[in-house]
């Protein structure tokens, strides 16, 4: 799922600043997970990591 359309749905509006740094903090924690050859910018697939 790209992190546009997370930030759209969870996080709109004036929200936006902090709903990038909570996804990018998840993402640094992995809590969530993502092909890091990408560029990290909002078009980034993300997911949640298998166990």
């Amino acid at each position: 799922m790209p992190v546009h359309y997370l930030l759209a749905i969870h996080f709109a509006g004036i929200y936006r600043g902090r709903g990038i740094s909570h996804i990018w903090y998840l993402i640094a924690t992995r809590q969530l997970d993502c092909d890091i050859r990408q560029p990290l910018n909002d078009f980034l697939d993300v997911w949640i990591p298998s166990p």
